[in-house]
């Protein structure tokens, strides 16, 4: 009888590598927002190792602080309509892309997906709550997420995870380096390719690269606005595309020369000339040069004094209530000039050509006993024959009443809403005009307020008093030795106090 136990071992064994060798698992690709948020504007960022571009008509990027739904596209008073994000950078067969999203409050938002050009799965309707939406097929190509709004709502992605299966890849695409993105000087790009013997082929006018495109043989200068996109060939085979998309901001000399251009929404800027800080409040940065002022906003700005100057800040054009304000900055170091003193202004001299300066008020009254506080933001002002509106924009406390005369130190802002278009105020101290500061009610025990670059804070003997800066720096700690204590050589900003448990903010001035 044949021993046939060898021959089936061996059987065994080479079917077991057979399907070894064909059998290609699927893998998994996830990734969570976390902040700060990546997309600052739109554009191409590295998503753990995966190129997401960000394409659509809204103003504002940030991170949702309150729900934690994480990065937030748009706001209610800049809105993305539509956005899309994509990628080619999975190469293989799409089985699955799960987002997490979410609308904000009574928005009205839709999603959908395509991979290679194809509706992939089917458009689902979002909510205010964040949940996982499922967009399942197989087909290979670009995946594009795109969503949609009726409303005017911000709209939110936590998390993208793709479920796909790898391919053999022939030739690697070709890398640029320096990699996309924004550069406020000219740029000498290099292609390279992994790929042994392949030959780069690019464009620079944004169509998609072929073998009859420019073939790559050194450097390239870039000092405009650019898409490049490039591909590498090996014999038959073509990699996929590199796109890179290098932008250089439009460069004006000052203020007024930015404000009369009007560019559009989204439009990379750089001005030339010195601006000079006159208030900060967080995320706010004002500035003013002998032309006019504006408004620069973004996280982890750092802090800044009145008088700090900037030359050559650039960033990017955001639209907020028909105000042009810039966003996101590039700031330069910093240097030193002279302090700006608040230009003395009328409430009926104020206007919209006004937005963002940096003014005083003397001798304003308030129709009515009033109460600033972080619920209560909306006021008025009278003087003589003028009104102007209030806004508590800094969230301040202040107590004002009526029939007694008060100076207003104050940003001029604008709004349009259900109430209309119109001129108002956010003010920063407030004063009554015989001289003395206006104590602010007290915020959760603790009462506080500057007059004179002085800080008096209410507490009980040995009661411990401690002064942090906005980013947390510790300014002042020691028990009070009064009831009221007078600190002195603090920076002229927001600053906290805190007193036992109890904390307010305060600007010192």
């Amino acid at each position: 009888m044949k021993n046939t136990s060898f021959f089936k071992t061996l059987t065994l064994l080479a079917a077991f590598a057979l399907v070894s060798a064909v059998s290609v698992h699927a893998e998994t690709w996830s990734y969570e927002f976390e902040k700060p948020a990546p997309f600052t504007s739109n554009g191409t960022e590295s998503l753990d190792g995966i190129s997401w571009t960000l394409d659509g008509d809204g103003g504002f990027l940030g991170w949702d602080g309150n729900t934690n739904k994480g990065q937030q596209f748009g706001s209610s008073g800049n809105p993305y309509t539509s956005l899309s994000l994509s990628t080619s950078d999975f190469v293989g067969t799409i089985n699955s892309v799960v987002v997490n999203a979410a609308t904000a409050s009574k928005g009205v938002a839709v999603m959908s997906l395509t991979v290679g050009g194809a509706p992939f799965g089917s458009e689902q309707s979002l909510t205010s709550e964040s949940a996982d939406y499922t967009f399942s097929g197989s087909a290979a190509g670009e995946i594009v997420i795109s969503m949609t709004q009726t409303s005017s709502k911000a709209l939110y992605i936590k998390s993208i995870t793709v479920d796909y299966t790898p391919g053999v890849v022939a030739v690697e695409r070709p890398v640029a380096t320096p990699a996309a993105g924004f550069y406020t000087e000219a740029q000498n790009v290099t292609l390279t390719c992994a790929t042994e013997g392949a030959t780069i082929y690019y464009t620079l006018d944004g169509k998609e690269p072929t073998a009859a495109s420019t073939e790559y043989t050194a450097p390239i200068a870039i000092s405009k606005t650019t898409t490049l996109k490039a591909i590498a060939i090996k014999g038959e085979d073509i990699s996929s595309v590199l796109t890179a998309e290098y932008e250089f901001p439009a460069v004006y000399e000052n203020i007024a020369a930015l404000m009369s251009a009007s560019p559009e929404k989204g439009t990379k800027i750089l001005i030339s000339g010195t601006v000079t800080v006159t208030y900060q409040n967080g995320s706010y940065l004002y500035v003013s040069d002998n032309t006019g002022a504006m408004l620069i906003y973004g996280y982890n700005l750092g802090t800044f004094a009145n008088g700090d100057t900037f030359t050559g800040l650039s960033g990017e054009v955001d639209i907020f209530y028909a105000a042009l304000q810039i966003k996101n900055p590039e700031l330069p170091a910093p240097g030193k000039g002279s302090k700006i003193e608040p230009a003395e202004m009328k409430p009926e001299d104020i206007t919209k050509e006004d937005v963002h300066s940096y003014i005083i008020l003397r001798g304003v009254e308030t129709p009515a006993d009033l109460t600033l506080s972080e619920d209560s933001r909306d006021g008025e002002i009278v003087s003589g024959s003028g009104t102007l509106a209030l806004y508590n924009n800094y969230k301040f406390d202040f107590t004002l009443k009526a029939g007694v005369k008060y100076d207003m130190m104050a940003i001029v802002g604008y709004r349009e809403d259900d109430k209309g278009a119109r001129v108002q105020l956010y003010p920063i101290t407030v004063t009554e005009s015989a001289g003395s500061a206006v104590r602010p009610v007290s915020v959760k025990g603790v009462e506080a307020y500057s007059a004179d670059g002085v800080l008096y804070v209410s507490a009980a003997v040995g009661e411990r008093i401690e002064v942090y800066s906005l980013l947390g720096s510790l300014l002042y700690n020691a028990p009070a030795a009064d009831a009221v204590t007078a600190i002195e050589g603090l920076p002229q900003s927001v600053v906290i106090v805190r007193v036992g448990r109890a904390a307010t903010k305060v600007v010192v001035r």
